[in-house]
């Protein structure tokens, strides 16, 4: 059994839906509370309440740009799974705004926090894209998806800048920590739906992603039969006159035989539910 037409688009336009609202709204609270906490209102906290000046800004800049080419370099070389990386990312994100935001504020770990805040960002978005590609079928994430998708921590950038005044005045106060909840919310949806998914092994959160890898391995060996049948039909080998034609045939009809096997085990092995869906 399979879905029919009308069921699989109303399937697929909830999944699409569902997927998108959550990709969106967990790259928006992390960029939201990365910019809030740390990003924006480090320079003026390190002016302000600790004296740097020009050389020290620069230093940390500098440092920061090496890390970001270091740690590039370092994922790219160790080439981690698209849940294990974005979720690791997501981690940062969080860490990085509790260094920067728990009183009392200290240089050091409004340093790694600053640091931290933008390796993140290096980490999370490729493979968070990748994800989404997976969830939604890479043939079917269309031009208007992707946007909506990185606008999402546009946003997310945008609004956190915007709010960064208002937070700087909780600077040394317990109410700062809280710009945090977006990003822990965030990296609780992200592990939540790994888990899902399979958890680390898992690369998609598709629930017919089982049955579908059944259709397919049944699609494969159909093809092939086929293909041998046509194969065996096409070109038999002459016999005497007055030959049985079953004769003609004997040896594709063994090969053929032998592929039907395959095939009835997988049908065999496909799990039908109470609503149908193999």
């Amino acid at each position: 059994k399979r879905l029919c037409d009308g069921c699989w688009d109303n399937w697929f336009t909830k999944h699409k839906r569902s997927t998108l609202a959550w990709c969106c709204a967990v790259a928006f609270m992390l960029e939201l509370s990365i910019n809030a906490g740390v990003l924006t209102t480090f320079q003026p906290i390190a002016v302000s309440r600790f004296g740097w000046a020009e050389p020290q800004l620069a230093a940390v800049n500098f440092c920061s740009a090496a890390a970001s080419i270091a740690v590039s370099l370092a994922s790219a070389h160790l080439r981690l799974p698209e849940w294990t990386q974005a979720s690791f990312a997501a981690g940062l994100y969080l860490a990085a705004v509790l260094l920067g935001t728990v009183p009392p504020i200290s240089e050091w770990r409004l340093v790694v926090a600053l640091i931290l805040g933008l390796k993140a960002q290096v980490l999370f978005m490729a493979p968070f894209t990748a994800i989404f590609s997976q969830l939604i079928g890479g043939q079917r994430v269309t031009n208007a998806l992707a946007t909506l998708l990185c606008l999402a921590p546009l946003v997310g950038a945008a609004l956190g800048t915007g709010v960064a005044p208002l937070c700087l005045r909780l600077a040394d106060s317990l109410l700062f920590p809280l710009v945090a909840l977006p990003a822990g919310i965030a990296t609780g949806v992200l592990l939540a739906v790994w888990r899902a998914a399979g958890g680390p092994q898992g690369r998609t959160a598709d629930p017919l992603a089982e049955r579908s890898w059944h259709r397919r391995a049944r699609s494969r060996a159909t093809r092939q039969l086929s293909e041998e049948e046509h194969t065996d039909g096409a070109t038999p080998q002459p016999k005497p006159k007055g030959a049985v034609r079953g004769d003609l045939f004997s040896e594709g009809a063994t090969r053929t035989a032998q592929l039907r096997e395959p095939l009835l085990a997988l049908g065999a092995a496909t799990p039908v539910t109470s609503d149908g869906i193999v």
